[in-house]
Parts: structure tokens; sequence; C-alpha cells
């Protein structure tokens, strides 16, 4: 739970609820992470439906709590709300690898785009990359405002090591998000794929002065310090801060024995 509350504290939504899923896991009979997480997919992420799940299974779970009215209020709002489903033709077979040419949307429809980027965010999470392409780009052309898509899709040209399209779009997300730390680092690791070191210092200090408790960004610097020797005090100085944010974080083992090897 401490966990998930200090990823949602850094706006790093999806982090917390998969910590919070985690915690729910853990302990089933805890009706705590079940709520925290309901809440978290309602207030702070585009996807109602799973807040719409996740809100019934906690009534089903937990119909006594005290919270089960608020519940069943937020279910038959978020179910009132829910918009129709988005249909469009099958993909081809790598129909958009290589292309950024959106259409311009006539009328924007901010729900259907939504509804495209949960769909594509499916595809992504089995690696289907052509149909996670194919909607994420439907996204941007039911809306083109939404930084959520542009992101999604230069997630997608990340994985696939396309980095001369994964950068204009995380450059778009933050374009209509200057605040999001999660782009903007990507972005960085981008930069610093294509070996351009400097462009990807300025990103990270960015985030370091705009997000302070935002770990990775120290574990990125650490990481592009830890290699020239001149620039080793540097390095153990972002590093040590990563291991203040994120004691048990992912790069903490990483971390803690590239420090213990460079005292």
């Amino acid at each position: 739970m401490r966990q998930a509350q200090t990823a949602a504290r850094r706006r790093d939504y999806d982090e917390a609820a998969a910590r919070y899923r985690e915690a729910a896991a853990a302990a089933p009979a805890d009706p705590e992470p079940r709520w925290a997480l309901a809440r978290l997919l309602e207030e702070k992420t585009p996807q109602a439906a799973e807040a719409l799940e996740s809100y019934r299974a906690f009534l089903r779970d937990f119909a006594d709590d005290p919270r089960a009215e608020t519940a069943r209020a937020r279910i038959n709002d978020l179910a009132a709300r829910q918009p129709s489903r988005v249909s469009p033709a099958a993909p081809p077979p790598r129909a958009l690898a290589g292309e950024l040419d959106f259409r311009k949307p006539e009328i924007r429809n901010r729900d259907a785009a939504f509804q495209a980027i949960r769909r594509g965010a499916q595809y992504h999470v089995q690696q289907d990359w052509d149909r996670a392409l194919f909607y994420f780009k439907r996204a941007i052309e039911l809306d083109d405002r939404l930084p959520e898509a542009y992101w999604n899709l230069g997630l997608v040209y990340w994985h696939l090591r396309d980095d001369e399209h994964a950068r204009p779009l995380f450059q778009a997300a933050l374009a209509r998000r200057s605040d999001w730390p999660e782009a903007r680092i990507m972005l960085a690791r981008v930069y610093r794929r294509q070996k351009l070191a400097i462009k990807a210092v300025e990103h990270l200090r960015e985030i370091v002065k705009t997000t302070p408790d935002y770990a990775d960004a120290y574990y990125e610097l650490g990481s592009l310090f830890r290699g020239e020797t001149a620039a080793r005090d540097q390095a153990r100085g972002w590093f040590a801060r990563y291991l203040q944010l994120a004691p048990g974080g992912a790069h903490a083992f990483e971390v803690n024995a590239w420090l213990a090897a460079n005292p």
C-alpha cells in the first residue's frame, strides 16, 4: 500500500494500480486496497470501465462495508456514462509501421478515443504490436488533443526500437501535457538510446526540478554518469537519491551492487 501511495504521489498511476492489485491479492479479506484501486482508476486514469468493474467487485466482496452505498452510487454513475463501443475495421498486418500521418478529426470524440486507447492497451499487453498501433493511431484520429494517445503510440514504437517514430510521439504528448514526468523520462530514454546524452540529461534534470520525488529520473541520471570516471561522484549522488525514494524499487539491487563496487 505504501508503494502504491508513493507511486500515486509522483503521478505514476499505472504503477500505483499495479501495487494496489498486489496488495489486494496478498490480503483478499482487506477492503482497503480494493477501494483505493477503484478510486484511483476513476479519479486518476482514463480507465472508467476498469473502475466500474473494480467498484462492482468491491460491492460483491464487501457488501457490509460502510462504503458499499458509495460504491453503488459510483457504479450507477459510471455505467450511465459508458460510451458506445468503438468498432473500427480490423487492421491489415503491419499497416501502420513507419507511418505518423494522422487524419485530422472532423469532430472530436473524446469518449471514443479513450475506448480505442483501452483497446490498444489490451493488445499492447499481448504484444500484438500491429493492432496496438492501429487502435492508438485511431485514438489520435478520434481526438488529437489527448496526450495519452500519443504516449501509448510512442510506447509501442519504443518497444519496437523505432526511436525515429517514438521521439516525436513523446514530444507530442509533452506538448499537450508538459508536467507529465512519465512522458519526459521516455523521451530521455529515447535520446539516450540514440546516443544524444546531452538532450537526455536536459529532460531528466527537468523532471528532478519539477517532480523531485520521481525516483526513476535519478536512476537514469546515475546510469548516464556512472561510466564517466570524472562524474562518479555525481552518479553516486543520483543513485543514493534513487534508493532513498525507492529502496525496494525495480533497480534497487543493481544500484546497491554498483554503489558497493564504487565506494
